[in-house]
């Protein structure tokens, strides 16, 4: 087909090229190609079919962009249907288009210049974002979903074994705040986190494959994050439960689960308790013959014990001793009656 080429220029500076050259058809009249130079040095290089353009090459020859190269394909109705950005950094950007509306969008770091590797984004025919895929350079693959354009689950592999965890799955709300997730180390531990408005209230490991010495852990959290208290099962059968205030612990109560009357330990129950500074106050052990043994602490040092006979093989019920600097002294009490009212409350300090 005959083609007549005609160049125009800006002189005078009026608009943003400098200047087009347009390739016709001499017996149509349609335009066969365009080039176009903008003023920032951006070359345009467009192609026509039946007067419709199908494709346009743009070349950042000033490196005035964040990208170097776009290509960018359409349909016979004029639609974009494909575009191929070549970023500064060497990443390659692929995006995919369907009524106008972009469905589909893989980046490729090429020159590694990026921590990933691969990007997969899909769309809606709305455009927005329905999930998302990423490698990453260490192996670790990303994969989120979305609803209406919130992100709701997030799931994460280590495929090379890169990491400490073999897999993660997050959830979000409909705010896209996280509400629970799940990691399984590659010890096999599994944990489960809980959380409320994006704050951890709850930690609960489970070790599935018996490499430690406890079954699970239950951690509770405060709205400042610190621990409230936590619960551990233990293989041999104990259980051990720790409170806190202020990240501070203040109780320690252990049972012996398996227990009863001569089991795993000697002792059915113990408890601890602590000052707001985390210091002991009294060690109390309730023993498998009955028998209670109670110390009590000031400023870190043991001032006095108190002992129950549970089992009836002594002359007293109950035996206090003072600890002093100078001496001991020992008070024994032989009915209930006898006993004070501020010890009354230890025969039932294990009642729990």
């Amino acid at each position: 087909m005959p083609l007549e080429q005609n160049t125009i220029f800006d002189t005078d500076d009026l608009f943003p090229w400098e200047q087009i050259t347009t390739t016709t058809d001499t017996e149509t009249g349609e335009i066969a190609n365009r080039e176009v130079i903008l003023d920032n040095g951006v070359q345009r290089l467009e192609e026509f079919e039946n007067g419709i353009r199908t494709t346009l090459t743009q070349f950042d020859i000033l490196d005035v962009n964040t990208w170097a190269e776009i290509y960018m394909y359409y349909n016979l109705s004029g639609e974009l249907i494909y575009r191929e950005t070549i970023l500064d950094d060497g990443v390659e950007k692929l995006e995919r288009f369907e009524n106008g509306a972009r469905v589909t969008m893989t980046q490729f770091d090429s020159a590694n210049a990026k921590t990933w590797s691969e990007v997969n984004t899909s769309y809606d025919q709305s455009g927005v974002i329905t999930f998302r895929e990423t490698i990453y350079d260490d192996g670790v693959q990303n994969f989120l979903e979305f609803d209406n354009g919130i992100r709701t689950t997030l799931t994460q592999f280590d495929s090379l074994d890169a990491k400490s965890w073999e897999g993660i799955v997050t959830n979000y709300d409909q705010s896209g705040v996280i509400t629970d997730r799940e990691t399984i180390l590659d010890s096999g531990v599994q944990k489960l986190e809980e959380f409320d408005n994006g704050i951890r209230t709850t930690l609960t490991q489970f070790d599935n494959l018996d490499v430690n010495t406890w079954e699970d852990i239950k951690i509770y959290y405060d709205a400042a994050g610190n621990t409230e208290r936590r619960e551990i099962t233990y293989d041999n059968g104990i259980s051990r439960v720790e409170e806190y205030e202020d990240g501070v612990r203040t109780l320690l109560y252990q049972e012996d689960l398996d227990d009863g009357q001569g089991g795993v330990q000697n002792w059915q129950e113990k408890l601890n308790t602590y000052d707001t500074d985390g210091q002991l106050l009294s060690a109390g052990t309730l023993f498998d013959n009955g028998d209670t043994i109670v110390f009590n602490y000031e400023d870190g040092e043991r001032t006095e014990r108190v002992r129950i006979d549970g089992d009836d093989d002594r002359s007293w019920l109950l035996s206090v001793t003072t600890y002093t600097d100078m001496e001991t002294d020992t008070v024994n009490y032989d009915t209930p009656e006898d006993v004070p009212a501020e010890y009354t409350e230890y025969f039932d300090l294990f009642l729990f």
